[in-house]
């Protein structure tokens, strides 16, 4: 008996444990609303920092699918009951907002935002890669989402 309620137990605090995960892509949407609401001229820390989270998400998103078989699963099981419609364009940088980020981490020839504002169409790509058929045509279908996505090169016209 102990082992089973220590079993349920054990599987509550994991699926939680999922769960926060992915209610951390809906806090990378105001983090792409800060970024896109940028002024131009000199990045400040503040948006230094928004720019390092917003990014860093994205990439531990990846990762996580990539390397967490319980998490991957979990994922593909809330797909669509998590994620709602709008989720997709809502956290995607579209391209022109990626490349003005991009130039005003430029300065005087360095690049002084975190690097993994370099891999961000990279690191879409390795998230693309782990979804479903069903969830891919979900995204290609979303109003302002395929598009974003076509136009960042992460999904091709034929897919």
């Amino acid at each position: 008996m102990k082992n089973i309620i220590l079993s349920i137990f054990c599987l509550t605090i994991a699926g939680c444990r999922y769960q926060t995960e992915l209610e951390k892509v809906y806090s990378l949407e105001g983090d792409k609303t800060y970024i896109e609401s940028g002024v131009n001229g000199p990045l400040t820390v503040e948006e230094q920092n928004a720019i390092k989270k917003y990014f860093s998400g994205i990439k531990e998103l990846g990762y996580r699918l990539k390397t967490d078989n319980r998490f991957n699963n979990y994922f593909h099981k809330k797909y669509f009951v998590y994620y709602q419609t709008g989720t997709c364009s809502n956290v995607i940088l579209p391209k022109v907002a990626y490349e003005k980020v991009l130039e005003r981490c430029e300065v005087n020839g360095f690049f002084i935002c975190s690097e993994e504002a370099r891999d961000y169409i990279q690191m879409l790509k390795s998230i693309e890669a782990e979804l479903t058929d069903l969830e891919r045509r979900s995204l290609e279908d979303e109003a302002g989402c395929g598009d974003a996505l076509r136009e960042l090169g992460v999904i091709n016209e034929s897919n």
